[in-house]
């Protein structure tokens, strides 16, 4: 399994130690909870404000065009229909980009239900294109495999 985190906190392509999604899920819940960021219904209020305060393009993180996110994925040579998931992808536009390339079997999580909304609504006819998730990534279990686990903002927080 492939881990792309894409921000400055973690440039470039890493593979988790563990191929089988279902063991990953418990691992990321204890490194996220040793550090002291266990409670999720915090996070949960917390970003769903900021979501319904805020529009997506006024957030410091918003990219038009996430050129890094899709030059990672684009080195990992993963197949168009070998499956993406976008964790903390809320209303990201790198769902928009990875459709208009073709890829198949996308997905994006979030903690935020309001940020997903916004990039459902933007999607519009192509909503069904992509499966939405609305988790803590560290209680998340995926119903099948991804090849690709890509991170922009979350994962660095391990």
């Amino acid at each position: 399994m492939t881990w792309v985190p894409a921000s400055a906190h973690g440039m470039g392509v890493h593979h988790f130690p563990h191929d089988d999604p279902l063991r990953l899920t418990p691992l990321l819940h204890h490194v996220f909870c040793v550090r002291g960021h266990c409670d999720s219904m915090n996070s949960k209020e917390h970003w769903n404000q900021v979501y319904e305060a805020k529009a997506p393009d006024d957030v410091s993180w918003y990219q038009a065009r996430p050129a890094t996110s899709l030059k990672f994925i684009e080195a990992t040579g993963v197949g168009r229909e070998q499956g993406i998931i976008d964790v903390g992808g809320g209303a990201s536009l790198l769902v928009d980009f990875l459709l208009d390339a073709g890829f198949k079997r996308l997905a994006v999580l979030d903690i935020s239900a309001a940020a997903l909304e916004h990039a459902k609504r933007r999607l519009g006819a192509r909503v069904g294109e992509v499966a939405w998730f609305v988790a803590d990534v560290t209680e998340f279990t995926p119903p099948h495999r991804f090849a690709v686990w890509h991170d922009r903002a979350v994962f660095h927080l391990f």
